[in-house]
């Protein structure tokens, strides 16, 4: 969409558009982050249901070693996913709503954005609440392919869909191991500065 100048200051809608769209779903976000303290709070919802713990450098540790995990996991289910899926486009540029080519504050409210805030709060929502409400009635198995689903459907492409369902099945498996959602924090905070660096830096 192309810019236009109003009083010698140039619009780029496009950029404006995106923004705000980027916040309504922050304030999605936020109701739902209201919502779940407000649960704590009446105690409808425990921490330790979500997984809420002071991070312990073990934990930070292990974010390193599962993020790890899931680049060679995600190697290998990608390369049989191409084999069996021939209608997905596998080169398809991942959609976060912003434009390509961002600079200056911008570039740095993008990477807050996508490279903190978000990998906070959908690990807080996937892996804290579902997971954690799914695990006291079901096994381990059954909680974290269901939670992953939800997680990869929510991601809307096919590619991105399948590389996310992987990175949820490793963080549910951090989450089992360390009982908190820290290392899984980690591990996507991790995966987003990459995807960051691929689509808006490099």
């Amino acid at each position: 969409m192309p810019s236009f100048r109003i009083n010698s200051f140039a619009v780029d809608w496009e950029l404006l558009l995106s923004f705000a769209w980027q916040a309504l779903i922050l304030l999605a976000v936020f109701l739902v982050l209201y919502a779940i303290v407000s649960a704590i709070r009446k105690k409808l919802l425990t921490r330790r249901e979500l997984g809420l713990t002071l991070p312990k450098w073990s934990e930070i540790g292990f974010g390193f070693l599962g993020v790890f995990l899931y680049f060679i996991a995600s190697v290998l289910v990608m390369a049989l996913a191409r084999q069996l899926l021939s209608f997905v486009d596998w080169d398809q540029v991942q959609d976060v709503g912003l434009p390509n080519a961002l600079y200056g504050a911008n570039l740095l409210a993008a990477f807050v954005f996508i490279c903190v805030i978000t990998p906070f709060f959908e690990e807080l929502i996937f892996r804290g609440l579902v997971f954690g409400r799914l695990r006291v009635k079901f096994g381990f198995i059954l909680s974290a392919t269901i939670t992953s689903l939800l997680f990869a459907v929510a991601h809307g492409q096919w590619n991105v869909a399948i590389d996310v369902f992987v990175l949820s099945m490793v963080a549910c498996g951090a989450r089992e191991i360390t009982g908190n959602i820290n290392a899984s924090i980690i591990m996507h905070m991790l995966k987003n500065m990459l995807a960051f660096y691929l689509l808006f830096v490099a």
